[in-house]
């Protein structure tokens, strides 16, 4: 459980630095600055790499069997109701989101980042990580 803890605080440091950079900053100048741009490519990969840890921490937890993928955790979990339905399709957006920043499937569109910061899209992971650790602890005791 301590691990999970560590990631859902790592996601809130991350997504705190995120909002702090946008209230100073604004979406050209994060773009148009190459180390900005590459720091915030790296807490958002980082940081859904901490929400798939957290996944699959709880889901070894509860004594389930691992996903077979990043994109089946999501499954599980609303299988087990620690989160709806409805997070199981932006959650596997967000690991799309990581698999392109890791693997640069395709040339990476800098208006896709700009959606994520704009829109706040963000805020998800730290929405579903601070979900599933509530509800990790609530099956803990």
């Amino acid at each position: 459980m301590d691990k999970i803890i560590e990631c859902s605080s790592y996601i809130k440091r991350n997504v705190k630095w995120l909002n702090n950079l946008l209230s100073n900053k604004s979406i050209e100048e994060i773009l148009g600055d190459y180390g900005l741009y590459n720091a915030v490519l790296y807490v958002l990969q980082s940081s859904i790499e901490a929400l798939i840890d957290i996944m699959y921490r709880t889901i070894a937890l509860m004594g389930e069997k691992p996903p077979s993928s990043y994109s089946d955790a999501p499954f599980i979990l609303a299988e087990k109701e620690i989160l709806e339905n409805k997070a199981i399709g932006k959650i596997n957006e967000l690991v799309g989101l990581r698999n392109i920043l890791v693997h640069r499937y395709t040339e990476l569109n800098r208006e896709v980042i700009a959606d994520v910061l704009v829109n706040r899209k963000y805020l998800d992971i730290y929405h579903y990580a601070a979900k599933i650790l509530k509800n990790a602890l609530k099956e803990e005791k």
